[in-house]
Parts: C-alpha cells; sequence; structure tokens
C-alpha cells in the first residue's frame, strides 16, 4: 500500500488595524463592516475579534475611538 503525501500550503496573513476586509486601506468599507458588528460581545456568534480593537471582548465605542484613528489610512 502507497500512501501519497499531501503538501499543505500555508500562506502566513497579516491584519492591519482598521482594514478589515484585508484591501490594505482603512475605508468607508471597512466602516460598513465595523457597523455591521457594533455593540457584540465575545459570546455573540457574529462577534469579530478584529474589530474589537482595544479586546475588552465588546465592539463599542471605544474600538470606534481607535477605528477612527487609522481612518484613512493605506499600509
Amino acid at each position: 500500500m502507497q500512501q501519497e503525501m499531501s503538501q499543505i500550503d500555508i500562506t502566513p496573513s497579516v491584519f492591519h488595524a482598521g482594514d478589515f476586509d484585508g484591501d490594505l486601506d482603512v475605508d468607508i468599507l471597512d466602516l460598513l463592516a465595523f457597523s455591521e458588528v457594533y455593540g457584540l460581545t465575545s459570546s455573540d456568534p457574529n462577534y469579530d475579534a478584529r474589530m474589537d480593537m482595544d479586546n475588552d471582548g465588546v465592539i463599542g465605542v471605544l474600538d470606534l475611538l481607535l477605528f477612527a484613528e487609522v481612518y484613512g489610512k493605506t499600509y
């Protein structure tokens, strides 16, 4: 019996603060994505830890303020 070894492609991913859609800029599309999860907590199934920019388990006003600091940035 011959076993084939499968190759796994591991591509590192880099997350840039506020760039939730991964297009290397922080723009209105990222703000729209943020607005979809605003108010959620880590116990919610739609919670997205990337948008909890202060890592307190709640996507709230402090995260919005942190997002505002990087709004308009390109990476």
